[in-house]
């Protein structure tokens, strides 16, 4: 059996060493013309990098990456609010771990090129797919030749992104993208960590928030690559530019929203001006889809479910979905029912993450804080319950799989 996917970032690239485990061929079409050393950080659930590490990855991880023991939640004037542990120090047999993106994805693409049966073509661009009672026919495009190539296989699978070919074929969409009105600008700059070199801090309040975390190890200096998000909330943005995906960010376009700050840990300055590159995205999602699959056709990860970036869900649902398709695909009687279980089993899951996520928990945590601290708390913010801010938080991870 072959199996074609249609992608080949984290999500392509995991179900394809899935599904090399269980001895199946696989073939990447991948758009880019070359896989380049491109994005920023991400964050892996354990459960995310249990199934790497299952794929022989777990030491290039710990090697490469940072094992993130909290999240410490911050108001913009520097004061705690609540830190929630993470990983092996929540209880966890496997760390969180927060890795530059580019890192994670050479790991996998020189695990898949160790399998001699794997392939992967870089610059096809897919068009169009046709298909059939025994196979699916891809018709692609050299985007150096602009030649037209048809390559038949026997399983489709979409692990082509928010914009998938893929998902817009099945269900016959436009974009539809989900926007409340958040931009972001995101960064990665090599400095000292600012606290903890094993925690993500979440400063700010409802309208203005500073995501920061260290993405590698700390060199001879003590200092690494932080990664950092700026979310900006005007509730007078509330329509896309489609100029506005994934473009060069500048200073200036967001640093006034910090005037009124006072920083007691965090020297914003610095962080900013040694940013090796910025982008700027909208914050955006797709409305949950009532079905992912056709007989020989599903999607994965953000081709299946885009969603916010919040609780280090985005990379690791999609690695979640590999492993489980793959499962199926092995152990399942034909191709039809092991898509359809892959369905029912990944679909409602992903989507109530999808709909939790656009409930932002930090929001509501920081929104509080702001809307009740009358500027008496000392070194922590007691202007709020911890426990109810701990039962806000407990009831994300349950209700996003994180549990």
């Amino acid at each position: 059996m072959l199996i074609g996917i249609i992608g080949g970032g984290i999500s392509g690239l995991s179900l394809a060493l899935q599904l090399n485990h269980y001895g199946f061929a696989v073939e990447i079409f991948e758009s880019a013309k070359e896989l380049s050393p491109l994005g920023l950080g991400l964050n892996l659930q354990p459960k995310a990098v249990k199934i790497l590490a299952n794929c022989n990855l777990f030491d290039e991880l710990i090697t490469n990456g940072v094992a993130i023991s909290s999240v410490e939640f911050q108001c913009k004037d520097g004061l705690s609010i609540f830190s929630q542990k993470r990983g092996i120090a929540d209880g966890y047999d496997f760390p969180q771990i927060a890795i530059h993106r580019a890192k994670l994805q050479q790991m996998l693409l020189k695990q898949f090129t160790l399998q001699p049966k794997n392939k992967i073509y870089l610059g096809q661009q897919l068009i169009n797919f046709q298909e059939y009672h025994s196979n699916v026919v891809c018709t692609l495009v050299d985007r150096t030749t602009n030649n037209v190539l048809d390559k038949t296989v026997d399983i489709l699978i979409g692990a082509d992104g928010i914009h998938s070919t893929i998902r817009a074929k099945i269900h016959n969409d436009k974009a539809n993208y989900q926007f409340a009105g958040i931009m972001m600008w995101r960064g990665i700059s090599k400095i000292k960590p600012f606290q903890q070199h094993s925690s993500v801090v979440v400063r700010g309040n409802r309208n203005v928030q500073l995501i920061t975390y260290p993405i590698s190890p700390l060199d001879k200096n003590g200092e690494c690559y932080i990664n950092w998000v700026v979310e900006i909330f005007d509730e007078e943005t509330n329509t896309l530019d489609d100029n506005c995906w994934n473009k060069q960010g500048h200073v200036a376009e967001f640093i006034h929203y910090f005037n009124d700050w006072q920083n007691k840990f965090l020297d914003i300055e610095p962080l900013f001006d040694k940013a090796i590159n910025i982008f700027k995205f909208p914050m955006v999602d797709r409305n949950p889809l009532n079905y992912w699959n056709t007989n020989r056709v599903t999607l994965i990860g953000d081709a299946a479910h885009p969603m916010y970036p919040r609780g280090a869900n985005g990379a690791s649902q999609g690695i979640i979905d590999a492993e489980y398709l793959a499962t199926v695909i092995h152990s399942a009687s034909n191709i039809s029912d092991a898509l359809q279980q892959y369905q029912a089993n990944r679909l409602p899951i992903t989507s109530k993450i999808v709909l939790d996520n656009r409930n932002a928990n930090q929001l509501e945590i920081l929104s509080l804080v702001a809307a009740r601290c009358q500027k008496t708390c000392q070194n922590i913010h007691t202007c709020i319950d911890s426990e109810y801010i701990r039962q806000i938080l407990t009831d994300y991870k349950i209700n996003t799989n994180l549990n």
